[in-house]
């Protein structure tokens, strides 16, 4: 069961009535480069945050925590923190809140970019969750970032676009199947856990939100994971054409498989070069990167 305490506010985040005052009293715009669009439903936010089940004295890890919807939350409990965050105005703006409150949590405030900071100096090294409101303009590669760290992570409550959720629990076959389909269907457990209507931001998104939480299946063996990602996402190169011509001319670390191998390969792990990417299952994405692997 999560951590339930007793809440005591340590500062209150904007919500729809304010949230331009706030934004104009700190000299702060969504920036539509960065695919910003701020939580500001209060309930929302609190079975979001809840979903994550923290336990006392747990790592967290929030990237992304804008205005500080769900970081408001989290820091009532006592675990340790550390959000991370690229807008340097946004990061002046949580300073101030850190300055002018105490905690039960440990807070650590990073101005970084997720995508290139090292996550092997978080925690120690030791494992950790994951909550994101993930900006629409990095959400494939955060997602492959999460996926390359999963030894890591103990689980993860991501909130996205309707369209990205759509792809990571498609089943094989099926229209909206693809490379995330693949990775997410070998490598995690991914269960919905909400809707999240256009109202619940500022600014309004165009495209529809939801809420995920998601475990990793670690006895999963990749044996080269890059090899596995590259071999994937090349298949899913053009949908229409067929695995034989995605893969036609495949090269990785300077080898390159003819359309012999290729075919020899498909033949042993039971496909057939005329077989489409969607077709294909993520067992059966994992047979052929083990029989192709240089």
């Amino acid at each position: 069961m999560g951590y339930q305490a007793s809440l005591i506010m340590t500062f209150e985040y904007p919500i729809k009535k304010n949230i331009l005052t706030v934004l104009q009293e700190n000299n702060l715009r969504p920036l539509k480069q960065l695919g910003q669009n701020f939580l500001i439903d209060k309930s929302m936010a609190q079975k979001i945050a809840g979903s994550l089940l923290i336990e006392p004295k747990e790592n967290v890890l929030e990237i992304g925590p804008g205005l500080g919807a769900m970081t408001s939350i989290f820091l009532n409990h006592p675990i340790q923190l550390t959000t991370i965050e690229i807008d340097r105005g946004i990061v002046s703006y949580l300073n101030q809140k850190k300055e002018q409150s105490s905690f039960a949590a440990f807070w650590d405030l990073i101005h970084n970019d997720i995508l290139l900071y090292d996550w092997e100096l978080l925690f120690s090294g030791e494992t950790f969750k994951i909550l994101s409101n993930v900006p629409y303009s990095i959400t494939g590669c955060l997602l492959i970032k999460i996926l390359n760290h999963r030894d890591k992570i103990k689980s993860a409550v991501l909130l996205l676009q309707e369209e990205i959720i759509k792809k990571m629990i498609a089943p094989v076959n099926s229209k909206d199947y693809n490379r995330i389909s693949v990775y997410f269907g070998l490598l995690g457990d991914v269960s919905q856990v909400s809707k999240v209507p256009k109202e619940c931001f500022f600014p309004q998104p165009k495209v529809h939100s939801g809420v995920v939480h998601v475990t990793f299946n670690r006895s999963i063996s990749l044996i080269d994971e890059s090899f596995f990602f590259t071999l994937v996402q090349s298949s899913f190169r053009q949908r229409r054409k067929t695995i034989a011509n995605n893969l036609r001319g495949l090269v990785y670390q300077g080898q390159t498989w003819t359309d012999s191998s290729l075919k020899k390969a498909f033949e042993h792990v039971g496909l057939s070069p005329t077989d489409r990417p969607q077709n294909i299952s993520p067992t059966q994405y994992l047979s052929l990167a083990k029989t192709l692997k240089p």
